[in-house]
């Protein structure tokens, strides 16, 4: 996991949220899961199979002793952890017991269309040209931190409940020149009052 890659994690983590589970990744099933519930990312990492939470604020300390070009690996031992160097991180950080959020319905929701692109840097025009409407803002640690090779954008155009939601799926070619997803997110527009019509 590269350096970037780490930063774009953790902006997906909630800070300081009452609901305590928020402000960790969760690892499991193939890989790393956070949300702050308007956003949800989950990098795969198809060897990371045992449930685990890190904390945000460790996970950041972790990322800052990584150099430019630095990659971290895992290490599913016993004790499972993240290292890059001479340091290593836990992938368990939690000393309390935590239920685990289920986003994974929401990382598969189906959406009704999508199109390819290289680079994010006029995704919120190509969202907005299409009747997708994601506050940039939402969109600003992906367009700023994301490194890939393609991009799959599906999305759901404005409705009467919000003003839109699309899927954000990263690839990365590897040495055979196929492409492997490095990452999900879902990324919603803004809610209206239900009452509203």
């Amino acid at each position: 996991m590269r350096k970037k890659d780490l930063k774009l994690l953790t902006e997906f983590i909630d800070s300081g949220n009452p609901k305590k589970v928020l402000n960790f990744a969760h690892v499991r099933d193939g890989g790393i899961f956070a949300t702050d519930t308007r956003i949800a990312i989950k990098f795969h990492i198809s060897e990371l199979q045992s449930s685990s939470f890190i904390h945000k604020k460790l996970l950041k300390g972790f990322e800052s002793t990584m150099g430019k070009d630095d990659v971290a690996s895992f290490n599913v031992a016993q004790t499972p952890f993240i290292s890059c160097n001479d340091v290593a991180l836990s992938l368990d950080t939690a000393a309390v017991e935590l239920e685990p959020i289920s986003i994974e319905h929401v990382l598969d929701k189906k959406m009704s269309s999508s199109f390819t692109v290289k680079s994010l840097d006029k995704i919120q025009f190509e969202l907005s040209s299409r009747l997708c409407y994601i506050n940039y803002n939402q969109l600003a640690d992906i367009i700023k931190l994301s490194e890939a090779d393609k991009y799959e954008v599906f999305y759901n155009p404005q409705n009467e409940r919000n003003s839109g939601m699309a899927r954000i799926v990263a690839y990365i070619e590897d040495e055979e020149e196929s492409f492997k997803p490095l990452y999900t997110a879902m990324i919603m527009g803004n809610l209206f009052d239900s009452e509203a019509k």
